[in-house]
């Protein structure tokens, strides 16, 4: 009776350590996608809360939600804020989408962009 493969193992084991190595290194470079994903995004919030911290730096961006409702950005930061943004993430903000509520705060503004970049 046959013991297997060369090296006395039982068949097929060498293909699931081959299939399991695969595995591991396709959740690996998947987790490194992830990381890197999650930096990209972090670095253009970073860009976007800079542009708008430029035009008005006495504003905590991070946490007002009312940016347009409460009158923090006017007509003209509205045209200043999307020639930036046009400028430094390469999208065009349509007419259309220039509503109060994708400006009236950064996360907003930043889930337009990114739906914007997602379009391209």
């Amino acid at each position: 009776m046959r013991s297997g493969g060369r090296d006395g193992a039982k068949p097929g084991r060498e293909y699931a350590k081959t299939t399991e190595t695969t595995a591991d290194k396709e959740r690996a470079t998947d987790k490194e996608r992830t990381k890197k994903q999650i930096r990209e995004r972090k670095k253009n919030m970073e860009e976007l809360l800079e542009i708008l911290r430029d035009l008005h730096p006495e504003v905590d961006f991070e946490t007002c939600e009312n940016l347009i409702d409460a009158g923090i950005l006017d007509s003209f930061d509205i045209v200043s804020v999307i020639a930036e943004i046009g400028e430094r993430f390469d999208v065009t903000i349509s007419a259309e989408k220039i509503v109060p509520e994708n400006f009236n705060s950064a996360k907003a503004l930043y889930h337009l962009i990114q739906e914007l970049e997602d379009e391209d």
